[in-house]
């Protein structure tokens, strides 16, 4: 788990990120991975009672911009936003397979995490930065999915004129 400001102090309110119209004054790209570092898959039915892994953040997750996988043909677990909580699960994840989760939070995030994996064990690595790649690249992917937004937003306001 990590995170990384999307705004530096040196900008001086230059450069603003809004999110649906609002402004953000702290804006964080956060960073899970689950990895499953066994010989063996994590299966659906090792989730006791279809509760899926919580990671709680401790702000209020503003959107999941993206959930990758390694290899990149693996198919994710399911992944839902819940207040400040990210919930993987159930669904497999198959043995030497990554999760990698990305959400746009308000301010600075705490982790936590539960879950009710039957036979499973759960270590948390120490934290760990993103990498100047992948932040460039989830910067990327947000910054077109704003422009797509705010075109989008013009021309429903353009029709109702």
């Amino acid at each position: 788990m990590s995170d990384t400001s999307l705004l530096q102090e040196r900008l001086n309110g230059r450069v603003e990120v809004r999110h649906t119209g609002s402004l953000l004054a702290d804006p964080r790209l956060i960073q899970v991975r689950l990895t499953n570092v066994s010989r063996r898959d994590i299966s659906s039915a090792s989730f006791d009672r279809n509760e899926p892994i919580k990671i709680k953040v401790g702000r209020p997750i503003l959107e999941l911009l993206s959930v990758e996988t390694r290899p990149h043909a693996a198919a994710a677990p399911p992944v839902t936003v819940q207040g400040d909580e990210l919930h993987v699960g159930p669904g497999r994840l198959g043995r030497r397979e990554s999760v990698t989760l990305y959400a746009l939070v308000e301010g600075d995030p705490s982790y936590s995490h539960w879950h009710a994996l039957i036979d499973v064990g759960f270590e948390e690595e120490p934290e760990v930065s993103i990498s100047t790649r992948e932040l460039k690249h989830t910067t990327l992917r947000v910054f077109l999915s704003m422009i797509v937004l705010f075109a989008l937003l013009l021309s429903i306001l353009s029709r109702n004129k």
